[in-house]
C-alpha cells in the first residue's frame, strides 16, 4: 500500500491518493527463496556428515591390519591399503596399477570367481592376520 497527497491544479494538498499493490508475486519469490535455502543448508549438513564418515571409514580401511584391495575388470589392482602394500613388498604406486600375477604371487595364490560382466573376485590366501584376502 501507497499513501501520497492528492494535490490541485493550484498545488494545495487536497487529499489523498491509496494505491494498493498486488504483492503475491513478492511473496512467492521469498518463499521459494526460503525453501532453497533451506535446501541449501540441508545439503551442506548431509555433505558434512557423509565427509566425517569417508574420514572414519578410510582411517579403518587403511590403518586395518587385514589385506584390503580393490580391482578393476581387469584384475588391476586400483586400491590397496598400507597391510597389502607391506604384504606385497613393494610401493603402493606399483600394487595399484598391477595384478596379482604381475606382483609375482603364486599361481596357486591367486583364483578368480565370478568372471561376469558385472564384477570379477580376485582371491588371494595367505598373508593377512585372518588367513585370507578378498
Amino acid at each position: 500500500m501507497r499513501i501520497r497527497p492528492y494535490r490541485t491544479t493550484q498545488n494545495v494538498v487536497d487529499g489523498v491518493v491509496i494505491t494498493f499493490e498486488d504483492i503475491t508475486e513478492v511473496e512467492n519469490s521469498i518463499l521459494a527463496n526460503a525453501e532453497l535455502l533451506r535446501l541449501v543448508n540441508e545439503r551442506r549438513e548431509v555433505e558434512g556428515r557423509l565427509r566425517v564418515s569417508e574420514e572414519k571409514y578410510r582411517a579403518m580401511v587403511e590403518h586395518s591390519v587385514d589385506l584390503i584391495m580393490r580391482y578393476d575388470r581387469e584384475g588391476r589392482h586400483i586400491f590397496a591399503n598400507h597391510a597389502a602394500v607391506k604384504f606385497m613388498g613393494s610401493t603402493v604406486e606399483d600394487c595399484t596399477s598391477s595384478t596379482p600375477r604381475e606382483m609375482g604371487l603364486p599361481e596357486h595364490q591367486t583364483s578368480q570367481r565370478g568372471a561376469g560382466a558385472e564384477s570379477q573376485l580376485i582371491e588371494i590366501t595367505g598373508g593377512a592376520a585372518s588367513g585370507a584376502c578378498v
